[in-house]
């Protein structure tokens, strides 16, 4: 993560400029044409990495108000956590799709067709059931 030119003893600034800086970077690894395992992968570092440097400064400096203490609780930090989540899902529904070869694409749409002209051929002999 970029370093923040944010003053020390406004936490509540440096973790809101934390929070435009992963958004830059997760929108430059958007736009670098990776695959999607891969995009979601280095996104869920980079949301890491994040999330720790931020705890370490708020470990170590205190809110200025209450106010500001909730709004990090309440808004910030799980508007950073939702993107982790996201991105944590998108990573297991990628790492379990099968791989985009040609032959697999020809399989599985072989396979789906036939499976799709089984219930037809069940539903049209079985019409009284429906």
């Amino acid at each position: 993560m970029a370093k923040t030119g944010v003053s020390v003893n406004q936490p509540l600034e440096y973790v809101i400029e934390a929070g435009k800086n992963l958004e830059f970077e997760l929108k430059q690894i958007e736009d670098e044409g990776l695959p999607f395992l891969k995009k979601a992968e280095r996104s869920i570092y980079c949301i890491n990495e994040s999330l720790k440097q931020i705890k370490q400064f708020v470990i170590t400096q205190q809110f200025q108000s209450q106010d500001d203490e909730i709004l990090f609780f309440k808004e910030i930090k799980p508007s950073i956590y939702s993107k982790l989540i996201f991105f944590v899902k998108v990573f297991h529904i990628e790492s379990k799709r099968p791989d985009g070869s040609d032959t697999t694409r020809l399989f599985l749409m072989i396979s789906f067709l036939s499976e799709a002209s089984l219930i037809s051929g069940y539903l049209l002999t079985h019409t009284y059931l429906t």
